[in-house]
């Protein structure tokens, strides 16, 4: 027997012990993107459910992903983490701009463009990172020790200091507590 609670959301009697008891079932899905728009495919998303990993699955080609049949009323944590081929459209081109900001000639014009500049601390661009992503196209290192290849922002933050994007944490995966109702479009 399948019946719907009045927000569309599917519930399901179960029978424990001689009592029935009401599940309601939800679904989180969205879309990891570039800041361009561009779907970022085989993305690893894992889901925690009240703090204990819970499932994981991969973006298809355009960024989706979705997580089905999940018990109502529980906190989901939803953390995507791509970690390979640094040099993936990394260029010199990278580094003439990158130093063009250290000097504050021609500043990166994004939050975004700003935390992939940001490959060591301290939470600025600086002549360190800029060092270290020489080495990265020189083939000299192939991985950075402080941070993963690819940095994800959930899509409804707001930089307190978009100038200065890494000097305080973002959030880099989606906190849904106490999940009462689908919760789609979590990119």
């Amino acid at each position: 027997v399948h019946a719907e609670d009045g927000n569309g959301d599917e519930v399901v009697p179960v029978l424990l012990a001689g009592n029935v008891n009401i599940c309601r079932f939800v679904e989180i899905s969205g879309n990891i993107l570039t800041e361009e728009g561009d779907g970022v495919g085989l993305t690893n998303v894992f889901l925690y459910k009240d703090g204990l990993f819970e499932a994981s699955t991969v973006t298809d080609d355009n960024g989706y992903y979705e997580f089905i049949d999940l018990e109502a009323d529980r906190n989901y944590d939803v953390e995507p983490v791509k970690d390979i081929n640094y040099l993936n459209g990394v260029n010199a081109g990278d580094l003439a701009r990158m130093s063009s900001h250290v000097l504050n000639e021609i500043l990166l014009n994004s939050p975004y463009k700003r935390i992939a500049g940001d490959v060591r601390p301290p939470n600025t661009i600086n002549s360190g990172d800029i060092s270290r992503t020489r080495q990265l196209i020189l083939g000299d290192v192939a991985t950075f020790t402080d941070v993963d290849s690819w940095r994800f922002v959930t899509a409804d933050h707001v930089f307190a200091n978009p100038d200065e994007p890494t000097s305080v944490a973002f959030p880099e995966r989606a906190i849904l507590n106490n999940l009462q109702s689908n919760s789609i479009n979590q990119d």
